[in-house]
Order: C-alpha cells, then structure tokens, then sequence
C-alpha cells in the first residue's frame, strides 16, 4: 500500500530555512537612523566625532579671541546684564550646547545603526546613559559581531575600508602606547 505524503498534515515542512548570502549590502551612510552599521565603521565614526567636534570648538574659540571676546564681555558688562564670569561662562555654556546637542544626535544614530547590525532594537541605546550599563554596552557594539545575512534592520553594511582599518589599527597601536608609557612612567 503506497501512501500520499503531499496532503499529510503532519509532514515537516520543506522549506529552506539556511538564509544564501547573496553579496548584497547596503552602502555606508554617515549620517540618518535607519540601516546597519560595521564594528569597524561604527569605531571610526565614534572616534572621529569628539576630535571633529573638538576642533570645531577650538575654531570658534580662536575666532572668538581674534574677533575680541573682552569687547563682547564689556558690552555686556557695560548694559549692567552680566558680571564679567557669569557672561563668560554663558558665552561658552551656549557654544558648548549649540556645538554638543548634534555630536549627541550623530553618535545616538551611531549606535542605533550599530545594534540594528546586531539584530537589536536601537531603543536598546538608551542604556548608554545609564552608569556602567554604558561601559558594557559600548564593549558589547565594539565587540559583538553583527548579523551575516540581511535582518530586520536591513541588508548586511558594507565591508570597511582599507582607511577605516588602518585607522582603527592605528588607535589601537596608539591606545597601548600611551598605556605603555604610562605604566613606565610611574
């Protein structure tokens, strides 16, 4: 007796459920919060901004000098507004908050796209303001490998660059220098 095993059903399925890396990847975007995001671009990313913003502060300090800050505080002074610390310190606390506010923005698109890559949901980077829970979340995106194949969040990143490497490299080689001549010198 010959049985129909095409309308049984109790037979376990057929289908494929091994997921074909079919090479497509999404292009590296430096900015927005939808896609993924490497390790290594999200190293490079996450460093570049602090020295990027850190330059751009020190430009507009420089200019700031240049174009007379005291005569600035004077006017100030002069309208009877501020004392000559309080006006100096709102002048920077305001540039610092107009500067800062975006670097926050980039780096929280960082990270989202960073745990996207991951298969986790970004909501998951609010755990960066939590003390300690930050340490082991940025150590988590550093060293967790993101998803092989096309998740939720959207085809696989691109591979770094030879740039990115060298850079990431680099960081690394001068992180265990100064470690290194830190420990020499004491």
């Amino acid at each position: 007796m010959e049985r129909n095993l095409d309308n049984n059903p109790y037979e376990s399925p057929e289908a494929n459920l091994v997921q074909e890396d079919d090479g497509a990847r999404s292009p590296t975007k430096l900015l927005g919060f939808s896609g993924r995001l490497g390790r290594t671009n999200f190293f490079c990313y996450a460093m570049l901004t602090p020295m990027a913003y850190m330059m751009v502060m020190s430009f507009i300090g420089g200019l700031l000098s240049a174009a007379g800050l005291e005569s600035f505080i004077q006017s100030f002074r002069s309208a009877g507004s501020f004392s000559e610390g309080s006006a100096t310190m709102t002048i920077v606390i305001a540039f610092i908050v107009v500067i800062y506010l975006p670097m926050i923005v980039v780096y929280i698109s960082f990270m989202k796209r960073r745990l996207n890559d991951c298969g986790r949901s970004g909501w998951l980077g609010l755990l960066s303001i939590v003390p300690l829970l930050n340490i082991l979340l940025s150590l988590y995106v550093l060293f967790m490998p993101g998803d092989k194949f096309t998740n939720q969040y959207g085809l696989q990143p691109e591979k770094a660059s030879g740039i990115s490497k060298f850079f990431v490299g680099f960081v690394i080689v001068l992180i265990l220098l100064v470690m290194a001549l830190s420990i020499i010198r004491t």
